[in-house]
């Protein structure tokens, strides 16, 4: 499985890398660090699986969702955060799934 990893800290995405190269069935990880560099890499690399920081600076959320739903129809896209600084994000997060730009949801809130 081919999977494309968009975070804007690096820390966080060396984390993320590492943690997903050790799964197995994925053979290849492709980074990205904001949302016009994701959809750059999914036009010409076809990803199996996305998983986006669905709290990042530029293009994010629902927007970012659709243009990678664009231009891998096929992929599943999983959007996480670990800090939700707005009250509603996670119900937010959930509409954005449920209109088909996004697969999953993953949230967890770190106080």
């Amino acid at each position: 499985m081919k999977v494309l990893l968009v975070e804007d800290d690096s820390s966080v995405r060396a984390l993320l890398s590492v943690t997903l190269g050790l799964e197995g069935g994925v053979d290849e990880i492709r980074e990205a660090d904001n949302g016009d560099d994701a959809v750059a890499v999914c036009a010409t690399w076809q990803p199996d699986a996305i998983v986006v920081d669905g709290h990042m600076r530029g293009v994010q959320g629902d927007e970012l969702g659709r243009a990678l739903r664009e231009c891998a129809p096929n992929a599943r896209i999983i959007s996480f955060t670990g800090v939700a600084s707005e009250p509603d994000w996670a119900t937010v997060q959930v509409v954005k799934a449920s209109d088909g730009a996004l697969d999953r949801v993953l949230s967890a809130v770190l106080t």
